[in-house]
Protein backbone atom coordinates (compact mmCIF):
# COMPACT_ATOMS: atom_id res chain seq x y z
CA UNK A 1 0.00 0.00 0.00
CA UNK A 2 1.70 3.27 -1.22
CA UNK A 3 2.06 6.35 1.64
CA UNK A 4 -0.90 8.23 -0.22
CA UNK A 5 -3.09 5.69 0.21
CA UNK A 6 -2.80 5.74 3.77
CA UNK A 7 -2.78 9.22 4.11
CA UNK A 8 -5.98 9.29 1.74
CA UNK A 9 -8.09 6.49 4.47
CA UNK A 10 -6.99 9.13 7.58
CA UNK A 11 -8.62 12.60 5.29
CA UNK A 12 -11.52 10.68 4.26
CA UNK A 13 -11.48 10.16 7.87
CA UNK A 14 -11.20 13.62 9.47
CA UNK A 15 -12.04 16.24 6.46
CA UNK A 16 -15.73 15.69 6.71
CA UNK A 17 -15.72 16.10 11.23
CA UNK A 18 -13.24 19.00 10.38
CA UNK A 19 -15.63 20.94 8.52
CA UNK A 20 -18.87 20.39 10.05
CA UNK A 21 -16.85 21.58 13.51
CA UNK A 22 -19.29 25.65 13.58
CA UNK A 23 -15.81 26.15 16.27
CA UNK A 24 -13.18 25.64 13.61
CA UNK A 25 -15.06 26.65 10.29
CA UNK A 26 -15.90 30.30 8.62
CA UNK A 27 -18.53 30.68 5.68
CA UNK A 28 -16.85 32.93 3.24
CA UNK A 29 -17.81 34.83 0.54
CA UNK A 30 -14.88 34.00 -1.81
CA UNK A 31 -15.40 36.96 -4.57
CA UNK A 32 -13.96 35.18 -7.98
CA UNK A 33 -12.53 37.73 -10.18
CA UNK A 34 -13.93 37.59 -13.63
CA UNK A 35 -12.88 40.79 -15.97
CA UNK A 36 -12.03 44.41 -15.69
CA UNK A 37 -14.15 46.78 -17.78
CA UNK A 38 -14.06 50.01 -18.88
CA UNK A 39 -16.50 52.29 -17.99
CA UNK A 40 -16.67 55.70 -19.56
CA UNK A 41 -19.15 57.32 -17.84
CA UNK A 42 -16.86 57.05 -14.47
CA UNK A 43 -13.89 56.98 -16.71
CA UNK A 44 -12.44 54.16 -14.90
CA UNK A 45 -12.14 50.22 -14.91
CA UNK A 46 -14.68 48.30 -12.64
CA UNK A 47 -14.01 44.97 -11.55
CA UNK A 48 -16.38 42.05 -12.12
CA UNK A 49 -16.52 39.49 -9.24
CA UNK A 50 -18.54 36.39 -9.21
CA UNK A 51 -19.28 35.17 -5.38
CA UNK A 52 -19.01 31.57 -4.41
CA UNK A 53 -20.17 30.89 -0.70
CA UNK A 54 -18.09 28.75 0.80
CA UNK A 55 -16.81 26.96 4.18
CA UNK A 56 -13.21 27.24 5.91
CA UNK A 57 -11.31 26.29 8.29
CA UNK A 58 -9.25 29.64 9.69
CA UNK A 59 -6.00 29.79 10.62
CA UNK A 60 -4.14 32.31 12.54
CA UNK A 61 -0.84 31.99 13.24
CA UNK A 62 2.31 34.03 14.51
CA UNK A 63 0.11 36.79 15.87
CA UNK A 64 1.76 39.31 18.23
CA UNK A 65 0.71 42.51 19.37
CA UNK A 66 2.91 45.72 20.07
CA UNK A 67 0.54 46.92 23.04
CA UNK A 68 2.43 48.49 25.74
CA UNK A 69 0.63 46.39 28.66
CA UNK A 70 3.34 47.41 31.32
CA UNK A 71 3.31 50.87 30.60
CA UNK A 72 -0.30 52.34 30.01
CA UNK A 73 -3.33 50.19 31.69
CA UNK A 74 -6.03 49.84 29.04
CA UNK A 75 -3.86 50.91 26.09
CA UNK A 76 -4.09 49.15 22.79
CA UNK A 77 -1.98 48.38 20.17
CA UNK A 78 -1.06 46.68 16.69
CA UNK A 79 -1.76 43.35 16.30
CA UNK A 80 0.21 41.88 14.03
CA UNK A 81 0.28 37.78 12.24
CA UNK A 82 -0.88 35.72 9.48
CA UNK A 83 -4.69 34.83 8.52
CA UNK A 84 -4.58 31.51 6.39
CA UNK A 85 -7.97 29.33 5.11
CA UNK A 86 -8.17 25.86 4.28
CA UNK A 87 -11.10 25.01 1.94
CA UNK A 88 -11.68 21.50 0.18
CA UNK A 89 -10.54 21.57 -3.42
CA UNK A 90 -13.91 19.91 -4.50
CA UNK A 91 -15.73 22.91 -2.77
CA UNK A 92 -13.80 25.89 -4.13
CA UNK A 93 -14.73 27.71 -6.90
CA UNK A 94 -13.34 26.80 -10.46
CA UNK A 95 -11.20 28.98 -12.04
CA UNK A 96 -10.19 30.59 -8.89
CA UNK A 97 -7.13 32.87 -8.76
CA UNK A 98 -4.37 35.98 -6.68
CA UNK A 99 -7.34 38.68 -8.29
CA UNK A 100 -9.55 36.94 -6.56
CA UNK A 101 -10.96 38.11 -2.71
CA UNK A 102 -11.98 36.41 0.14
CA UNK A 103 -14.69 38.17 2.39
CA UNK A 104 -15.02 36.82 6.00
CA UNK A 105 -17.28 38.77 8.31
CA UNK A 106 -17.61 41.89 6.98
CA UNK A 107 -13.20 41.95 6.48
CA UNK A 108 -12.46 41.94 2.46
CA UNK A 109 -8.79 39.97 2.22
CA UNK A 110 -6.27 39.63 -0.78
CA UNK A 111 -4.64 36.49 -1.55
CA UNK A 112 -1.32 36.69 -0.69
CA UNK A 113 -0.38 33.00 -1.49
CA UNK A 114 -2.33 29.36 -2.38
CA UNK A 115 -1.20 25.80 -2.69
CA UNK A 116 -2.77 22.88 -3.36
CA UNK A 117 -2.10 20.38 -0.84
CA UNK A 118 -2.68 16.48 -2.43
CA UNK A 119 -5.93 17.18 -4.45
CA UNK A 120 -7.70 17.91 -1.34
CA UNK A 121 -7.25 21.65 -0.17
CA UNK A 122 -6.49 24.47 -1.07
CA UNK A 123 -4.18 26.44 1.44
CA UNK A 124 -4.55 30.17 1.41
CA UNK A 125 -2.61 32.77 2.75
CA UNK A 126 -3.98 36.75 2.74
CA UNK A 127 -3.64 40.11 3.87
CA UNK A 128 -6.26 42.35 4.77
CA UNK A 129 -7.71 44.91 3.00
CA UNK A 130 -10.07 46.30 5.45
Amino acid sequence: MSYYSQIRRGIDKVAPTLFADTDMTVSLTWRVFKESIFDTVQRKNIEVYEDHTVIAVKVMKEFSSTAPRALVPGAGGLIQGEIRFVVQMEKAPPDYGYRDMLVDGGVTYAIDEYSEVLKDFVLIDVKGLG
